[in-house]
């Protein structure tokens, strides 16, 4: 893989809709915060994530790291493109800022949804501050 600022630069996606107007899915958008935190917070962002959101919400089987580490790797299920034909392999993503996160359903609907939709699990720890209430 080459340099993240590198790539950023090179590849910057061209705009559908006006800033401001339109909300848009991008895997381009979260790139420049991966490049910024690795530069600037002298640590990779894979661990900055697993340091400060999925480690103090519990969610111990979570990652941005790619190959998946050995402790998680036995518990990725297969992906098919059609029932009859064989699994494919774990799927890479093509470039650092198109990685995806790799998650158990577990950790999504108990702890992360939770804390987003109900407040907070008790057995959780806060990560971000309380909605202030207008």
């Amino acid at each position: 893989m080459r340099p993240l600022g590198e790539y950023l630069r090179e590849h910057i996606p061209r705009t559908k809709f006006s800033p401001g107007v339109t909300p848009a899915y991008s895997n381009y958008a979260t790139a420049p915060w991966r490049a910024i935190s690795s530069a600037h917070l002298w640590k990779a962002f894979e661990q900055y994530v697993a340091d400060n959101i999925y480690t103090p919400l519990g969610m111990n089987h979570t990652t941005f790291v790619q190959p998946l580490p050995p402790n998680l790797s036995p518990l990725m299920s297969n992906g098919y493109q059609r029932a009859s034909k064989e699994a494919k392999p774990y799927e890479f993503g093509a470039s650092i800022s198109r990685r995806s996160v790799a998650t158990s359903a577990a950790d999504m609907c108990k702890i992360f949804m939770m804390a987003h939709l109900q407040g907070w699990p008790v057995e959780c720890s806060r990560i971000l501050s309380q909605k202030p209430q207008n």
